[in-house]
């Protein structure tokens, strides 16, 4: 009994730590109670319902029976020159290459569970994008500019547009762009749930059956997802022009409502301009989630995308491993 209540005050203490919203953005499971379900399902119907032109044409890529549904596994494929090619050697917990519409290509425990740090801020730009005008100015608070991390650069009481909060958000890796996101979405909908809920309704609108989301900026460790819901995730990206821009953005430079403040934005995925076809992705990492990576690439005799996500991988790792996957794929399937 004793041994029970120190591994629970253990695992409580190690949550406490990493998640320094926590107070703010309570867990919501994606397998929550009665009472939660019936929270989601509320949400879910709403976003059926109020989805701009934009979200419409993210959620069209699943189809209106896709809520839970399952990437297909699509055995390998190998051209006959490359039938005894060893798999990448990669040090990472779970890695996949897939086509946006669930073609497997490559596949490492891509149904386990594991902390996905920044890749987070990819659900939170949806959510965003969901709710908020591109143009509307967002004053950013004390509470935003204090959260944890230094990218970005914002300033209390400066104004800027959703959409170059975004980019802020997207290529820096900004954690006080996602809370000033999330804290402008919580106030102009005080009677709605709050962020992470609509996080998780939105989830479930594009098939990730195995996630749950705490806060948005992937700070907390029980941000939670396997690398085949990533895929879903990066397609329903990919779904909306401006997000696919952004994360194709090399450099680039944004600025305050009142042009005073210029932001310099350099990505943070650092395959971008060395990796041949790369057009473009998102880095995540804390200490509980290790290394992260969602690389998208061109697949030329697709007529399509693949996807590459990488979760758990060693410190100084990620960029070398996801471009042995990248490279791997295209020797085995001839792209």
């Amino acid at each position: 009994m004793f041994s029970k209540l120190l591994a629970s005050f253990l695992i409580t203490f190690s949550v406490f730590l990493g998640a320094q919203m926590s107070h703010k953005y309570p867990d919501f499971s994606l397998e929550p109670n009665s009472a939660s379900v019936q929270t989601a399902a509320t949400l879910d119907s709403k976003l059926s319902n109020e989805a701009p032109g934009d979200m419409r044409g993210i959620l069209s890529f699943f189809g209106k029976e896709d809520k839970n549904s399952q990437l297909e596994a699509v055995p390998f494929q190998r051209l006959p020159e490359s039938e005894d090619a060893p798999s990448p050697d990669i040090t990472a917990k779970a890695a996949i290459a897939a086509t946006k519409n669930g073609r497997i290509l490559f596949q490492k425990n891509i149904d386990r569970p594991l902390s996905i740090a920044s890749l987070t801020k990819l659900l939170t730009a949806l959510v965003v994008i969901d709710k908020l005008p591109l143009s509307e100015k967002v004053k950013i608070s004390k509470t935003a500019v204090s959260t944890y991390g230094e990218m970005g650069g914002l300033v209390v009481n400066e104004e800027i547009s959703v959409e170059n909060l975004l980019y802020i958000m997207l290529m820096d890796s900004s954690n006080d762009a996602a809370t000033a996101l999330a804290e402008t979405v919580e106030s102009r909908f005080s009677n709605s749930a709050a962020f992470p809920e609509l996080m998780s309704a939105m989830a479930r609108k594009i098939g990730m059956a195995n996630s749950r989301f705490s806060d948005p900026a992937g700070l907390n460790p029980n941000n939670v997802s396997t690398a085949s819901d990533l895929i879903k995730l990066t397609a329903a990206n990919l779904g909306n022009s401006l997000i696919k821009k952004i994360l194709g953005t090399n450099e680039t430079d944004v600025f305050s409502a009142d042009k005073r403040i210029k932001h310099n934005l350099k990505n943070t995925n650092k395959l971008l301009n060395r990796t041949q076809g790369v057009v473009g992705g998102k880095t995540g990492y804390t200490e509980e989630a290790g290394e992260c990576m969602i690389l998208i690439a061109e697949a030329p005799q697709e007529a399509d995308y693949f996807i590459v996500a990488l979760l758990g991988s060693n410190v100084g790792t990620r960029f070398i491993e996801t471009d042995k996957i990248v490279e791997w794929t295209r020797q085995h399937y001839g792209w």
